[in-house]
């Protein structure tokens, strides 16, 4: 598990990075970077965090009043490595050279990154009534922007409704399903698409509530690769007993093809004759969550829960559901392996089709553990801040952070004991 990629971003500055700076800049640098850990670092792993503690660290370092980026800069990672328990790893200030190597990775394809409304108000800031519940809500917002890129250059803004991409209405879309569109890949297979083609967008802005219509420049890109192997099994496979053949699915890692493939891989050994399924995830270190919740969707249907989100902002941990338009595509009984090797978005989905009775978890120990949820924030200068501001729990509540999940065969177990080890599950609200 590496940091966070788009789908954890949360907010965007503004203001070139090459700016003056002085001590105007630095007591806002670190005045921002206070009230985000402040209001938002969630100590998941109980290190010990001291809010007051914190506050006294910011008023310390403003009193040395720094003058100079490399103050400041070094002011901003004295704060954190004082105030941030060392049980959390990944909680971190980055430099704009830093940053800028960490926004590269933008799976829109134009600078943006996209989510729910409960996902702007959770990360970011309450919505206007009229984008909420208004006649035109679609109920997604752009979450932030990546400086420089297509987005912003045309005008977008961190808020903003987001109503059609190329005269396609995206009510009742996910935000990964808009993101494809975005980015020009037909079904979410973020396929090449040639330099200068355009998507156009419509958006009802946060600000004045008006319509506005842009024209985003895709970039020319490189199709992602296939992350999904498959093949026909006899009985036997990993496993002991059965009768009949298996359906056996590798699933490497979670991009923006990975719904589409799974999808086709089970089709294709259904209609070969397939009585059960294995979903391999050993080895497969995440990704993009958002797809590990649409492709929970293949097997256990519509508005299921699929992972719990403990974050400040809420008493109680806050439930993923799939999407009200999933719709199961099998009901072959379901057998997942996991390793220590399968992490963050591969124990969401693992977690999410155990806990909903879809599927039993097979491997020879717990799997990574990686249950933190980082998002990244941009200061005005450039610079940024990734901060630790949740975990991930099953829908039952089994946490998923350092233990990981223990699975209930060492092997793939036959098919009568899939079968039977489902049949006494029960099934969370």
């Amino acid at each position: 598990p590496g940091p966070p990629g788009p789908s954890a971003a949360a907010a965007a500055g503004g203001g070139p990075a090459a700016g003056r700076f002085g001590a105007e800049q630095a007591e806002q640098l670190l005045s921002d970077l206070w009230e985000l850990v402040d209001g938002n670092f969630l100590d998941a792993r109980g290190g010990g965090f001291d809010r007051d503690g914190l506050r006294a660290l910011r008023d310390q370092a403003l009193a040395r009043k720094p003058r100079s980026r490399a103050e400041a800069y070094g002011a901003a990672r004295s704060l954190l490595a004082q105030s941030i328990p060392s049980t959390d790893a990944y909680t971190r200030f980055l430099s704009p050279e830093e940053f800028a190597r960490l926004a590269k990775y933008d799976i829109s394809g134009v600078g943006l990154n996209v989510g729910t409304a409960d996902e702007f108000e959770a990360k970011v800031r309450p919505l206007p009534k009229a984008l909420r519940e208004g006649p035109r809500a679609s109920g997604l917002h752009i979450l932030g922007l990546v400086r420089g890129e297509a987005a912003e250059r045309a005008g977008l803004t961190q808020g903003d409704m987001l109503l059609e991409v190329d005269g396609e209405r995206l009510q009742g879309r996910t935000p990964f399903e808009v993101m494809a569109l975005l980015s020009g890949s037909e079904g979410g297979r973020g396929g090449a698409g040639p330099a200068g083609d355009t998507a156009q967008v419509t958006v009802l802005t946060e600000a004045s509530g008006e319509l506005k219509s842009v024209d985003l420049l895709r970039p020319e890109r490189s199709p992602a690769r296939s992350p999904v192997e498959a093949k026909l099994q006899g009985a036997g496979l990993l496993g002991v007993g059965g009768s009949g053949s298996r359906g056996y699915i590798r699933l490497s890692e979670f991009n923006s093809r990975a719904k589409d493939e799974v999808a086709e891989a089970v089709g294709s050994l259904q209609a070969a004759g397939a009585q059960e399924l294995i979903l391999d995830l050993r080895g497969n270190p995440g990704g993009l969550v958002k797809e590990a919740i649409e492709i929970a969707g293949l097997f256990v249907g519509d508005e299921r829960p699929v992972v719990q989100v403990a974050n400040r902002r809420s008493a109680e941990p806050e439930t993923q559901r799939t999407s009200p338009s999933a719709r199961p595509i099998t009901a072959l009984p379901l057998t997942v392996l996991v390793d220590g090797g399968s992490a963050s978005a591969s124990e969401v989905l693992a977690g999410a089709l155990r806990d909903n009775c879809r599927a039993v978890l097979a491997g020879l120990g717990n799997s990574f553990g990686k249950g933190l949820i980082q998002s990244v924030y941009e200061f005005d200068d450039g610079s940024g801040l990734v901060l630790t501001v949740g975990k991930y729990l099953t829908p039952s509540g089994t946490d998923i952070d350092q233990e990981g999940l223990h699975p209930e065969f060492w092997v793939a177990p036959g098919l009568a004991e899939v079968e039977k080890s489902l049949g006494t599950c029960r099934v969370p609200p």
